[in-house]
């Protein structure tokens, strides 16, 4: 529940209740997220050079290798534990900042994003390290698009797609309530059109194995 939330829940409560007394302190207004890093940071130089930055935290027995694509605003250095909770089944886990969030360089833009994901998957595929175990795409939410579009285009054992959607058409659909619909008309810039996992999942799917890994 929000800060918003909190306060009009209190608000009505107080106001069905009877007087009451609600004192109001400076930890209604701020919440600072608590960094915790975990594992090995490292860098990745992107296709026009922008330098990425995430972090890798590596399993003794890992049974595969995780590239996880977060939300929108999951950043690397406060997803530790994120990743630890994803290590603890077994896996080396990958990730990395988008351009222009946390610490990775640059500004975020369509082409980017899809581009820099690529370039994560790269890195997975090729660090020495990292050789052997099956490599498992994962995305969550906004990271949904990345991941679905860098595992349609490099290799990998498995796609996995939590909280994401289908395109950015479905997306708008189901944010816009039915009553609005009548009256509003959607304009989608034709680069967001391009955003869609269906068309990537059906042009990997030859090469995906899915439900192996327990």
């Amino acid at each position: 529940m929000n800060n918003f939330n909190k306060i009009f829940s209190i608000f009505l409560l107080t106001s069905l209740g009877g007087c009451a007394t609600w004192r109001i302190n400076e930890d209604y207004f701020f919440k600072p997220l608590a960094r915790d890093p975990v594992g090995e940071r490292i860098e990745i130089t992107a296709d026009d050079g922008t330098v990425l930055v995430g972090r890798l935290l590596k399993h003794p027995q890992a049974r595969a290798t995780l590239v996880y694509f977060g939300g929108n605003t999951e950043y690397v250095d406060f997803s530790g534990k994120t990743l630890q909770k994803l290590a603890g089944f077994r896996l080396n886990v990958l990730m990395v900042d988008y351009r222009g969030y946390g610490a990775s360089a640059g500004s975020p833009s369509i082409n980017t994003f899809f581009t820099d994901g690529r370039s994560v998957l790269r890195y997975a595929q090729t660090r020495p390290d990292l050789q052997g175990p099956p490599l498992i795409v994962y995305g969550f939410s906004l990271g949904g698009y990345a991941a679905a579009y860098a595992a349609s285009h490099e290799p990998c054992s498995a796609l996995v797609l939590e909280a994401t959607g289908t395109n950015v058409k479905d997306w708008t659909s189901l944010m816009l309530p039915w009553y609005y619909k009548p009256f509003v008309r959607i304009r989608i810039d034709e680069k967001l059109k391009a955003i869609d996992n269906t068309a990537g999942i059906k042009k990997g799917s030859s090469e995906f194995i899915v439900g192996k890994y327990k």
